[in-house]
């Protein structure tokens, strides 16, 4: 059928089957010049290129939807996002230290401690937080750090302020012998005193009412109510109750 010369083609290709009983021929015109190949070849190409043109019209569908308007404005918005989210955050926090300082400075009152008279409870330069209204609903307790006047001046002709620790109330009975305190008979347990004993002696005496035996946890180094200049301190020289410590920071929190 085909004898001759193909003239103005590529030459057909013949494929037979192997399988079948005879011979089954398939005649492909390769167009680009490049001669007879197999069936097989031939369609797996077909496959591959119908496969990139696939991942092509994908790609670009995918440019084109990607550099929409509407995508544009899509990513704007989740761009924008995250900085609102910020805003929000900030104006959260800054609402909040506010609110902290008011309440700090209406009720309460920081101080920096520069005595060593507290060590190691409160060490120099540690700034600490005073309840002023503490006692305006309760009483003076054992044990509560005060900061209270005393008479001693200053050098500018005021008097010093002086943080304690509570140690006698109003109808204790309180005796300082032998490197300990006794509180109504019984010799008190400090673990919070610097060096673990009290140097001094003080006589069995009856606290007055209205008047307070305040002692520095530095029992060794404290200017409090063994100095004749401090003595025991009146309710009305109490301005506050020591109760949060600011500053260190690796020290943050309540006093106690």
């Amino acid at each position: 059928m085909f004898a001759g010369t193909h003239r103005g083609r590529s030459p057909p290709c013949f494929l037979e089957n192997t399988r079948g009983r005879g011979k089954t021929f398939a005649f492909f015109f390769v167009t680009m010049g490049f001669g007879p190949v197999n069936a097989v070849e031939i369609k797996e190409e077909n496959t591959r290129r119908i496969r990139e043109l696939e991942a092509e019209l994908s790609d670009e569908r995918f440019a084109e939807l990607f550099n929409s308007e509407e995508t544009a404005s899509g990513k704007k918005a989740l761009r924008r996002k995250p900085a609102v989210s910020m805003r929000l955050i900030w104006l959260a926090a800054a609402a909040i230290v506010a609110v902290f300082l008011i309440i700090l400075f209406l009720f309460f009152n920081p101080k920096i401690t520069y005595e060593h008279s507290m060590e190691d409870t409160i060490m120099p330069r540690d700034l600490i937080v005073l309840s002023v209204n503490a006692y305006n609903n309760a009483d003076v307790g054992f044990g509560d750090i005060i900061i209270h006047n005393s008479p001693i001046e200053d050098p500018d002709g005021g008097t010093y302020e002086m943080c304690t620790r509570v140690i006698g109330l109003p109808g204790d009975v309180i005796e300082i012998k032998d490197g300990s305190v006794y509180r109504n008979h019984e010799r008190l347990d400090e673990p919070y005193t610097k060096d673990g004993r009290t140097d001094g002696i003080m006589p069995q005496f009856l606290v007055p009412e209205s008047l307070y035996l305040v002692l520095g946890d530095n029992r060794q180094d404290s200017v409090d109510s063994r100095d004749p200049r401090v003595g025991l301190i009146m309710e009305q020289e109490i301005k506050g109750k020591v109760v949060f410590r600011l500053l260190p920071f690796s020290r943050f929190g309540t006093i106690k």
